[in-house]
């Protein structure tokens, strides 16, 4: 067994690379003191290490094909990585609170678009349509124009900023946060490889899309959303589940505006158009 000690605060929510994709192999954090920390746990390598712009760092999404991460947290943002150049693509602003959730929809994706869903404390649903390759082009064109490289930290001084250490072995808790060896190997250093830092960058310096839709969901705070090949499901604080009907993708048909409202559920339900409950708006 192996057992990483990443950064000195806590992790509110990991995800894995897809398998097959140029991430294999990656986990990202979403680390508590701000940053989000890309993981090669075949290699045991922290890759990269990237600052929100305010905050912790509360759920983390990569995307299907593994060239992406999204992010959401305490500064109301949605925020989109290239974790590949360690770089920043996009700010998403649609939440007026906590972000608590984020999902990319692998079955809407076409021709370079990506749809990505989010949901918050505001108890609101969030939908964006991104040509991430266009935005990419344009962050980079941002970024050059900022001075000082990123900050690249040694083997030593990497685990003395960030607490991080490796084990190896199987331990158990003996009591008070003390531990005993099982069995294995229990030595602790710190991950052998240098990793590249970026703290936060300004907001002119980053594009910044507002939400395709944006949408009461439930009554109370939203806890999770997550994409079918049917449906888009969104969970609150109240023990509420609510199932949407997705809107058409091929044709990129708008939302409709029916004044019809999704049903309350706790385990299924019937599906409601999704479109029928927002505001009009046009995918394009």
């Amino acid at each position: 067994m192996m057992q990483m000690q990443i950064g000195k605060g806590g992790i509110n929510a990991a995800s894995f690379a897809p398998d097959g994709t140029v991430s294999s192999n990656q986990v990202a954090l979403a680390c508590r003191d701000g940053y989000l920390r890309v993981v090669d746990f075949a290699k045991e390598q922290l890759l990269v290490c990237l600052k929100s712009y305010y905050g912790a760092i509360l759920c983390v999404s990569w995307s299907h094909d593994g060239k992406y991460i999204a992010t959401g947290g305490e500064d109301d943002l949605v925020t989109v990585w290239c974790p590949g150049e360690a770089s920043i693509i996009a700010r998403l602003e649609g939440h007026s609170s906590w972000v608590s959730s984020v999902a990319w929809d692998e079955a809407s994706f076409s021709s370079g678009r990506y749809r990505l869903g989010s949901v918050g404390q505001d108890a609101r649903l969030a939908l964006w349509d991104l040509a991430v390759d266009s935005l990419h082009l344009r962050s980079n064109r941002v970024s050059k124009t900022r001075s000082g490289p990123a900050t690249k930290s040694s083997t030593a001084s990497s685990a003395r900023l960030l607490g991080t250490k490796i084990s190896r072995g199987f331990r158990s808790t003996t009591g008070a946060g003390t531990s005993s060896r099982v069995s294995g190997e229990s030595n602790e250093s710190p991950i052998p490889i240098p990793y590249v830092q970026k703290e936060a960058l300004g907001r002119a310096e980053v594009p910044v899309l507002e939400s395709l839709v944006d949408h009461p969901a439930h009554n109370e705070p939203v806890t999770d959303i997550a994409f079918t090949s049917d449906a888009i499901i969104t969970a609150c604080a109240g023990g509420v589940a609510r199932i949407w009907a997705r809107p058409p993708v091929a044709a990129r048909m708008p939302f409709t505006s029916t004044g019809s409202t999704a049903s309350d559920s706790n385990s299924g339900g019937d599906l409601e158009s999704l479109g029928a409950a927002m505001n009009r708006a046009e995918l394009d």
